[in-house]
Order: structure tokens, then sequence, then C-alpha cells
């Protein structure tokens, strides 16, 4: 074989990998040869070792790798979490239930002086634990609390009669805690 034959085999080299978390490595005969050994690459011995749980991507056509450790995929079905209160009652939206995990049971803590809430997942027999989210036929994500003794408890924190009611964003705090701060609540029109 002329050298010139070989020299098109490797420009035209690729090589795609599964790894163990389920994504594709595609390496071209640039990227194995900062790799390893190339020869090797060839029959479908890829000399990499990838570190558990950390994904690595090749450009097809190209030498660039990129490193996607400590990268997540961005899920646009869970929205914004936030919860409106009205004076019918408190409803924390979809977003709120996925984003804390889709918690049975929750601790509602009240801040008074800093005027903020957080629910925290929390198990059944936990002390004040409340029912949260329960799976519907309809498939209603979101989650309604209308007692009045919560009501009175948020009328008087945000110093209203609650006639035009308020939305508050919520923030993921920790795991399985949404923070939501009544400083920051609008009205709703």
């Amino acid at each position: 074989m002329n050298k010139n034959a070989n020299k098109n085999s490797e420009q035209n080299f690729t090589q795609e990998v599964l790894t163990t978390e389920g994504v594709n490595i595609l390496f071209t005969n640039a990227t194995v040869r900062r790799l390893g050994n190339e020869k090797n690459a060839r029959y479908g011995e890829i000399p990499l070792t990838l570190q558990k749980g950390r994904d690595i991507i090749g450009k097809q056509g190209g030498d660039s790798m990129v490193d996607l450790s400590g990268f997540t995929a961005f899920d646009f079905s869970e929205g914004v979490p936030y919860c409106s209160i009205t004076a019918n009652g408190v409803t924390f939206n979809k977003a709120v239930t996925l984003k804390m995990g889709s918690p049975a049971y929750v601790r509602l803590l009240i801040n008074g002086d800093s005027r903020q809430i957080i629910l925290q997942a929390c198990d059944e027999d936990t002390p004040r634990a409340v029912a949260f989210y329960r799976p519907k036929k309809n498939g209603v994500m979101s989650v309604r609390w209308n007692s009045m003794d919560l009501l009175s408890t948020f009328k008087r924190l945000l110093d209203s009669d609650l006639q035009h009611g308020y939305r508050v964003d919520g923030e993921l705090v920790g795991d399985g805690m949404m923070l939501f701060d009544l400083n920051a609540a609008k009205t709703l029109v």
C-alpha cells in the first residue's frame, strides 16, 4: 500500500462509540491521534477511559472535543415555579411540583420577619407535614390549598385583603426546598 492511500484512509477515519452513560462519541483521526493509539482505534479499540459521570462529545469532521461534565440538559417542560395567592386559596403551579420532585408531603415554613416562605419536601410522619401532590387522572400537577387560617396568615404577611391576588416566583434553594419571597410578590391583574 502506498503512502497516499494510507493518508486518505486516515483523513476519512471516523469511529462512533456509545459510552456507558448513553452518549455517542464521534472520534476522527485527529482526535484519536491526540488520545493515543490510532491503529487500535481503527479496529474499534479506542484507548480512552471516561471518568464515571463524564461525557465527552466531538464534532463530526473536526478534531475538537468538548467536556460536558457539570452540564445538565435544560427541561423546557417545567416552566417557572410560582404560587398564586388569592382570596380563594394558594396555588402552587406545575413547575413547583416538578422541580421539588413531586413530593407527597411538605412542610410550609414561614418567616414573618423576612416575609418569606419555604415549601420543604418531607415524609408523612414529619411534624406538621401536610399532603401536597397526589397524581390525578386528569394529569393536573398544580396544588391548591384553601385553608382560611393560611389565607389569614397571607393577608397579614402581604398587608392585603387579597382582593387583587398575588404571584410569587419560587426558587429552588436546596434538595426538595422551594423559597418564595413575599417581598417580590407581583399583583395579579
